[in-house]
């Protein structure tokens, strides 16, 4: 059995959605992993009082802001790297919902502690949906209009503490300090190698297995992760999401 302890940022934003997102999210996923460690800063307690609610392990950290920066998250997945020494990691967003009997289908996969490991993610516009897919998540086609190509960026990024891209790295700096979140996730994964999308028709829903060129040891997980949004960074959402 693989046991998994998962970490994730969270910091609030503006509109006050990060906390309720977390909020949604967990009340799902707290169930799916062994273990959970969140990081935010000192300015969100709304994102503590989820923690709470959930008796989610946090800590807080002004590294996200360190030498002037808008939001560094590799900076912090870093320092929360330091703190374990061994065995399976996933790092996973706020927004993303694991599918039902994670744990079940993460086991049946024989994993490789030298490869990093992703999934691609159905984009949900309501939650009815994302509720239907995590109580059947086999039969997702009719729930979303598109399930985007690509796969191990920093929404979902599942890896072993004993590989030796993580051994090798500095250890202040295992997931790459950046002011882009996007670079961050890129450089991480670069670690073990690349990975090239080509085109295919908007609206699709499942591209063909061939619709991506993978040099190295990176590998896709034969399910679906959820996620709230057609944006990948949330753009779309509002607060009636939640109603």
């Amino acid at each position: 059995m693989n046991r998994i302890k998962a970490i994730t940022t969270a910091t609030e934003n503006e509109s006050g959605l990060t906390s309720r997102m977390l909020d949604y999210t967990l009340k799902y996923n707290i169930n799916q992993i062994d273990d959970f460690l969140i990081a935010t800063d000192f300015q969100s307690p709304e994102v503590e009082k989820v923690c709470n609610k959930y008796n989610m392990p946090f800590i807080k950290t002004s590294k996200f802001y360190e030498n002037n920066a808008v939001f560094d998250k590799g900076k912090v997945i870093s320092y929360m790297l330091k703190g374990i020494k061994t065995g399976w990691v996933l790092h996973i967003d706020c927004d993303i919902l694991l599918p039902k009997n994670f744990k079940e289908k993460i086991n049946n996969v024989n994993l490789d502690k030298n490869k990093l490991y992703g999934a691609r993610r159905i984009m949900f516009e309501d939650l009815k949906k994302s509720e239907a897919w995590f109580n059947d998540n086999e039969n997702p086609e009719n729930l979303c209009d598109l399930i985007p190509y690509g796969y191990c960026w920093g929404y979902f990024q599942l890896f072993h503490m004993d590989s030796p891209q993580i051994k090798l790295s500095d250890p202040d700096n295992i997931y790459p300090a950046s002011g882009h979140v996007g670079d961050s996730d890129g450089w991480f994964r670069n670690k073990w190698g690349s990975m090239k999308e080509k085109s295919y028709k908007k609206g699709q829903f499942l591209p063909e297995k061939d619709d991506l060129i993978v040099i190295g040891e990176i590998e896709e997980l034969p399910f679906l992760v959820g996620h709230l949004g057609h944006s990948s960074v949330n753009n779309n959402l509002n607060k009636s999401f939640f109603n």
